[in-house]
C-alpha cells in the first residue's frame, strides 16, 4: 500500500543504492517506491492501525463534486475548516500522545506550490503549515526540499515556519516531478559530505500534505533497527466527506446562523444545496471519536483484503458520493477532534477496495494471523 511516506535508520538509508546518484524518469512517486520496492528492503507496516498513520489532506476535496470544489463558498469552508484544524493540533499536540519528541530523525519533506489539478497552491501552504507543526512536534529536524525560487522565497521568507525548519534545500532540476526522488539523493550527498549533522540516526521520508500520528516514537524508532534494510511504512488515511466536516458550517448568505467571521462571504443557496445533497447520504454512517489513540486499538485480522464496497460507474464519474455499497460491506469511520473522517482501515480507490481493522477500546496486541 503506497503512503508517500517512510521511516529507516540513516544506516539503512545510505545502504539503498537507489540514492547513490539521479535516475532519469523518476516521477512523484518514486520518492517513495525507490525505498519500498529496493529489493533488500524489508518494509514493514504496523497490525495496529493507530501504531503510524498519516492524515492525507489532499485527497478530501475529491470526495466532492468538481464545479462545487471550485467555488468560492466551498473553498472558503474548507479553509477555515484547515485553519482550526491546525490550531487544534498546535494545543493539542495530539498526533504524538507519548509526549516524546526525537531530533536523532532527520526529516525529509519534498514541497512544490504550483497548481497541478491536484490542489491549489494556497490549499498546499495551508497543508504544508500542517504538515510541517504536527511533524515538528514529533521529529523537530526538518529539512524542506524546493525547486524553484518561488517556493523557496515563500517558505523562507512568509510561510512562518523558520523555527520548525532544520533547513530549506534548492534541489536543482528541471521536472518537479522529480522532487521527492531527487531530495533523497541530495540530504544523503549532504550527510556524507557532513553539510548536515552526522549525528542522525533515521530518516523520516513525507510528501507535504499528510500530519502523520504515532502512537509511541521510540518503539516504533526501535522497530527499525532490529535487522538490515528494515523500512517501516504508515498507513495513509482514507477521508471522505462527513457530517460535522463542513455540515456546521453550511448556511447561505441570507441565513441568521450565519456567523460574524463568515459574514463578508456570500455562499450562494445552490451551493449550500450541494453540499447538503452530498453530506445527506453519510447522515447514517457510523463515526466513531477518537480523542486519544493511546487509549484505542484498531487490528488488521485480515488474510486477504476484505472488499466491503466497490464505486459504480457514477460515483467514479462524478465522485459526489464516492461510496455504493454492496451486500454486507461493513465500513466505519473515525474522526480525531478537528481531523476529517476516515475509513477505519486503508483504501486503494484505484483497485476498488479497502481493508477494514476492528476498533477497540484499550490497546490490543494484534495477532497475524488471527488467532481462531
Amino acid at each position: 500500500q503506497y503512503a508517500a511516506a517512510w521511516l529507516s535508520s540513516i544506516e539503512t538509508f545510505r545502504s539503498n543504492p537507489n540514492y547513490v546518484a539521479r535516475k532519469g524518469g523518476a516521477n512523484l512517486e518514486y520518492g517513495t517506491f525507490s525505498t519500498i520496492e529496493w529489493r533488500a528492503a524489508r518494509v514493514f507496516r504496523s497490525l495496529d492501525y493507530f501504531d503510524f498513520y498519516v492524515q492525507h489532506l489532499s485527497n478530501w476535496p475529491k470526495r466532492f463534486d468538481h464545479t462545487l470544489r471550485r467555488s468560492g463558498g466551498f473553498n472558503h469552508l474548507y479553509r477555515r475548516r484547515l485553519r482550526d484544524m491546525e490550531s487544534t493540533y498546535v494545543e493539542l499536540g495530539y498526533n504524538n500522545p507519548s509526549g516524546h519528541r526525537n531530533g536523532r530523525v532527520l526529516v525529509i519533506m519534498p514541497f512544490h506550490s504550483p497548481g497541478d489539478g491536484h490542489s491549489k497552491k494556497d490549499d498546499k501552504y495551508s497543508f504544508l503549515n500542517l504538515t510541517v507543526k504536527t511533524v515538528s512536534n514529533i521529529f523537530p529536524n526538518i529539512v524542506v526540499s524546493v525547486c524553484n525560487r518561488h517556493d523557496y522565497d515563500y517558505v523562507t521568507t512568509h510561510s512562518g515556519l523558520n523555527q520548525f525548519l532544520y533547513d530549506v534545500m534548492m534541489v536543482d532540476l528541471e521536472e518537479s516531478t522529480h522532487l521527492p526522488y531527487f531530495s533523497s539523493v541530495d540530504v544523503r550527498h549532504r550527510i556524507e559530505q557532513g553539510q548536515y549533522d552526522v549525528g542522525f540516526e533515521f530518516i523520516y521520508f513525507t510528501e507535504a500534505d499528510q500530519p502523520p500520528h504515532l502512537r509511541d516514537v521510540n518503539w516504533l524508532l526501535h522497530l527499525t533497527l532490529q535487522h538490515a534494510n528494515v523500512i517501516v511504512n504508515p498507513h495513509r488515511g482514507h477521508p471522505d466527506g462527513m457530517p460535522g466536516d463542513l455540515a456546521t458550517n453550511i448556511s447561505s448568505s441570507s441565513s441568521s446562523e450565519q456567523s460574524a467571521a463568515d459574514a463578508a462571504v456570500t455562499i450562494p443557496e445552490s451551493e449550500v444545496m450541494k453540499l447538503r445533497q452530498h453530506f445527506k447520504p453519510a447522515q447514517s454512517r457510523t463515526i466513531h471519536d477518537v480523542a486519544d489513540i493511546s487509549t484505542k486499538s484498531c487490528c488488521f485480522n485480515h488474510l486477504h483484503l476484505k472488499r466491503p464496497y466497490e464505486f459504480s460507474k457514477e460515483d467514479k464519474k462524478g465522485m459526489i458520493d464516492l461510496y455504493n455499497y454492496r451486500g454486507k460491506g461493513e465500513v466505519e469511520w473515525f474522526r480525531q477532534h478537528d481531523s476529517f473522517a476516515h475509513v477505519l482501515g486503508i483504501c486503494n480507490e484505484f483497485r476498488h477496495y479497502c481493508c477494514t481493522c476492528n476498533l477497540t477500546d484499550g490497546i490490543t496486541m494484534c495477532q497475524y494471523p488471527p488467532s481462531s
